[in-house]
């Protein structure tokens, strides 16, 4: 036990002893009272005895005239005696005799006679008996009262210790309260600091009101969450930041608590901050309570506005949530798909509308229950083996049934995918059927029609090939036999007619390519290319090809390109020259007078690699009507009807030029004005050559080598052409043999395994060109270069001779500029030396004289002459007397860069051309040149090439010289061919 307990218990004890002593020592007091009036009424009863005897006594020896006053002094002793004994009965009889025996008996007649002495001695024995027991009583009360004394002494000394004790262990109790008090105190101030501290660290707003709503107390949160600090808060109503929207029912909520007593509450409504923001608050309230009467409020604020922010975009997620499952659920009701959701049990949770009208089952007989429960077996095997699938990990399974619906097979496609939750498990699937029996229907449909398309197409290209090969072979025969004419002795006339069919004859080839070509770009099969080319080779192309036709027509006609323009380009050079003659020719045509202008412009690419070049053909034409602009670019559609027959044409040069430049990712722009001239803008992207400066560049057109000593078989069916190609090569002094067909092809091979060159048509009675050609390389194994010739467009014919073994293809109609280009390319040029050399030995004529370099020509024109033909001639002289000088300046600067393999190569290609005007010298050079190249010596390469570089130069004046006379004389004789050029 501890001492404060024993304290406790001490004082309680102590308490206890003094008021049990003192409620003793109070009944011994008022014993010791009764005692002390017992005493004290004995004396009195005896004091009243002894004044009876001394009356008595008195009377004895008084007078009569005092014994009135003495009888009235005895009487008033009687009846104080009587007064005092009445309680004792005894004393009172007594007291009654002497009373009534003094009544009876006076006194002077007792005293007066002899019997008057019996009563006063009867009265003094009365007297003396009351005495006697009066002392009894008072010896007896005496023991008793000093009995009482003691007692009492004791017990108030004893109660006034316990007091006494009571006092001090009370007064030290005081002390130890107030020291707790004071303890209690300090703890309470400790505890309030703490809790104002809690108060003020806690992110809640702690505050009290009274009744009329004032603050009392508030934290200092309030400042971060109102902007008002403690101190212009304290005094003010609740008011002050309550949304005033909401006074009247934050008043009479508050109202309500205290009218109704309830102790705890809470209330969300919205406040306004110093600056005038508003926020959303939760507060709870406490009831304050004083005698069970309230006298104000307590009350904790949150700040709710990101939780009223967030649960305002809850509830709109979850109204977005329950419109997306309206919406759902209405789509998957008024959807055609079957869709429906299983467990992992294969059980199905939800089927939809569909589902359940097309399968003509109800709720209760789908919900809960397995495949196998509402179908037949196999199918139920079926798609439980597809379920198993899905649960193993597949993320989507696609399947095709046949589902009878109605008794009618339905095709359905039935896709499943997984159901995961939050932690991608799978606990489900869902899957949707869609009838497709429409769509088998359709594809099946679609296979039909797919495969008449392929037969029409096959039989559009087999139409095409055969029309063009018809159209084509005896085009071909036109076309050479008027190259063959144009090289005879003419008359003006006859020079005029055979110019008028060349001019049908290209219009009609024109007409065959425009409708080829736009065949290949409806059927897709139109190639654009990605090739090396020079710019400036296909603007001096166009200018050769539209120079005379423009002087004719008496127009001016120039070519302008930008500086900025680069040469060497990576496009397809062949379609932009196509895109350019077009636009060309149409100006050509429709202008009389004035003139025709080319505008070549370089703008920037898209990257830093390509270039966008700009073509703008402008002319002072017939012009086009506004009207008429965008139906000129339609197949077969001119602006008007009469210009087709003015100026011919078929309409479809414009159509063609559109397709050809936005297959090239460009586009085209026309600006016309009637009766003033049109421009049409060509903008096509093309990419910068990177090897163009590095690398020689490689010229459109070879040196024509002659032919002479080479051996040639033919295979063509068509007579014309055969004696075309035939005179053609005899010209050119080789060696022909012509046959019919493929078979007689064959024959010949078998025969004779000396040829050098085999052209063949690929479309030859008894044996065609594709099955000889596969004969030879084959069955036969001969190496023999072959070129096929074919009248197709279709570039599915040039695949297939080439898949056959052919080498080299041309189509028909070709010129015999196109034939030795080919026959140059195919054949190296050893090959041609050694057939020359091996002509020139069989022939006895043949004279080889190395001419002076001083004082002679230092070259011989006799081997091209030979042709007979002054418009070859003169293009071999041009074209020696451009490409000879840039060919030793290009070997020069290889040289420079050490780059033997170029050296090499230009010196053997420049022997070609240096072999065929039979300069010896140069040759032998060019030669020295080659086989030092070949080893990387260069020890005299740069003297030799000085030494080319100079005898060349004593070259080109006469060169020039007779070109020009060549010029002049086929000017002077003839306007011109340019069709034949």
């Amino acid at each position: 036990m501890s001492f404060t307990k024993r304290i406790s218990v001490f004082i309680i004890l102590a308490l206890g002893l003094f008021l049990y002593f003192s409620i003793s020592a109070l009944i011994y007091y008022r014993q010791f009272e009764g005692e002390r009036k017992q005493v004290q009424h004995s004396y009195q009863v005896l004091s009243h005895t002894q004044q009876l005897r001394d009356l008595f006594e008195q009377n004895l020896f008084s007078t009569r005239s005092l014994a009135g006053n003495w009888r009235n002094k005895v009487m008033d002793q009687l009846l104080a005696l009587q007064k005092l004994v009445v309680d004792n009965p005894v004393q009172s009889k007594r007291v009654d005799s002497l009373i009534a025996t003094f009544s009876t008996y006076g006194v002077a007649s007792a005293f007066r006679s002899t019997s008057a002495a019996v009563p006063q001695s009867g009265w003094l024995l009365t007297l003396r008996n009351i005495e006697r027991d009066e002392n009894q009583l008072l010896f007896l009360r005496d023991q008793s009262y000093q009995h009482i004394s003691r007692r009492l002494l004791a017990y108030t000394l004893i109660a006034c210790i316990s007091f006494l004790l009571f006092v001090v262990a009370g007064l030290w109790q005081l002390k130890q309260d107030e020291a707790k008090r004071r303890k209690a105190e300090q703890e309470a101030l400790a505890n309030e600091a703490r809790y104002r501290k809690l108060i003020e660290g806690v992110r809640v707003v702690v505050f009290t009101t009274d009744l009329d709503g004032r603050f009392s107390f508030i934290s200092r949160r309030v400042q971060q969450l109102t902007g008002y600090k403690p101190e212009e808060l304290l005094g003010r109503s609740y008011k002050t930041l309550v949304h005033p929207d909401w006074h009247e029912r934050v008043t009479q909520f508050y109202l309500r608590q205290l009218d109704n007593k309830l102790a705890d509450t809470s209330l969300d409504f919205p406040i306004v901050t110093k600056d005038g923001k508003e926020k959303w608050i939760r507060m709870y309230s406490t009831l304050l309570l004083e005698n069970e009467e309230p006298v104000g409020l307590q009350c904790v604020v949150l700040d709710t506005s990101e939780r009223k922010e967030m649960l305002m975009r809850l509830r709109q997620a979850e109204r977005q949530r329950r419109e997306n499952q309206h919406l759902l659920e209405a789509l998957m009701d008024n959807t055609a798909s079957l869709i429906f959701i299983k467990d992992l049990q294969h059980r199905y949770q939800f089927v939809n509308k569909a589902f359940k009208q097309t399968l003509q089952l109800t709720g209760e007989q789908v919900y809960g229950k397995t495949d196998f429960e509402i179908t037949t077996p196999e199918l139920a095997q079926r798609y439980h083996e597809s379920d198993d699938r899905i649960y193993q990990g597949a993320s989507i399974d696609k399947t095709e049934e046949i589902i009878y619906v109605n008794n009618e097979p339905h095709h359905f496609l039935i896709t499943k995918f997984p159901l995961r939750d939050e932690q991608q498990r799978i606990f489900g699937l869902c899957g949707i059927a869609t009838d497709i029996t429409d769509l088998i229907q359709y594809q099946q449909q679609l296979v039909e029609a797919k495969q008449r398309a392929e037969d029409a197409e096959k039989f559009q290209e087999q139409f095409l090939t055969t029309i063009s090969h018809e159209m084509r072979t005896p085009l071909q025969g036109i076309v050479g036999m008027t190259y063959l004419l144009s090289s005879s002795s003419l008359t003006a006339e006859q020079q005029e007619f055979l110019r008028s069919i060349q001019e049908a004859a290209d219009t009609l080839l024109t007409l065959i390519n425009d409708l080829l070509d736009l065949s290949k770009i409806k059927a897709g099969k139109l190639v654009i290319e990605k090739l090396p080319f020079s710019l400036k080779e296909i603007l001096q192309s166009l200018d050769h090809l539209f120079h005379f036709r423009a002087q004719e027509k008496k127009l001016s006609f120039d070519i302008v390109c930008a500086p900025d323009v680069p040469d060497r380009l990576i496009g397809d050079p062949h379609r932009l020259k196509q895109i350019l003659v077009n636009l060309v020719g149409n100006a050509m045509k429709f202008t009389e007078t004035g003139f025709i202008r080319v505008d070549v412009k370089a703008l920037p690419g898209e990257t830093k690699d390509s270039v966008m070049l700009q073509f703008a053909v402008a002319d002072s034409g017939i012009g086009i009507p506004a009207d008429r602009i965008q139906q000129i670019f339609e197949s077969f559609t001119q602006a008007e009807a009469a210009i087709s027959r003015k100026y011919g044409g078929s309409g479809l040069g414009l159509s063609i030029t559109q397709y050809l430049v936005k297959l090239q990712g460009g586009h085209i722009e026309v600006e016309s004005e009637p009766g003033k001239g049109s421009v049409f803008t060509v903008s096509i992207p093309y990419q910068h050559d990177p090897a163009g400066e590095s690398q020689p560049r490689q010229q459109i057109s070879q040196p024509m080598l002659a032919l002479r000593g080479l051996r040639v078989l033919v295979g063509e069916d068509n007579y014309v052409n055969q004696k075309f190609i035939s005179r053609l090569l005899h010209r050119l002094g080789a060696e022909v043999d012509v046959v019919d067909n493929g078979r007689e092809v064959i024959h010949k091979l078998e025969q004779r395994t000396d040829y050098d060159l085999l052209l063949i048509d690929m479309r030859m009675p008894v044996v065609n060109g594709y099955q000889a050609i596969r004969h030879i390389r084959k069955e036969m194994h001969l190496n023999l270069p072959i070129i096929a010739m074919t009248a197709a467009v279709l570039s599915d014919e040039e695949e297939r001779s080439y898949q056959e073994g052919a080498n080299a293809c041309i189509r028909k109609p070709f010129t015999p500029q196109d034939i030795l280009k080919v026959i140059y390319q195919l054949l190296p040029a050893q090959h041609l030396e050694n057939a020359h050399k091996d002509a020139l030995v069989q022939t006895p004529d043949s004279k080889h004289v190395e001419p002076a370099v001083n004082g002679q020509k230092g070259y011989d024109l006799s081997t091209i002459l030979e042709l007979d033909d002054d418009q070859y001639t003169l293009e071999v002289l041009d074209l020696f007397l451009k490409t000879a000088p840039e060919t030793l300046d290009q070997i020069e600067q290889a040289y420079k860069n050490k780059d033997f393999r170029q050296v090499r190569e230009k010196a053997h290609r420049l022997k070609s051309s240096l072999g065929l005007l039979n300069m010896h010298t140069l040759l032998a050079i060019m030669k020295n040149i080659e086989q030092q190249a070949a080893q990387e010596k260069d020890d005299h390469i740069f003297e030799d090439i000085l030494r080319a570089k100079s005898i060349l130069q004593q070259y080109m004046e006469p060169l020039r010289q007779e070109a020009d006379g060549l010029r002049n004389q086929l000017y002077s004789s003839s306007e011109g061919n340019p069709g034949l050029s």
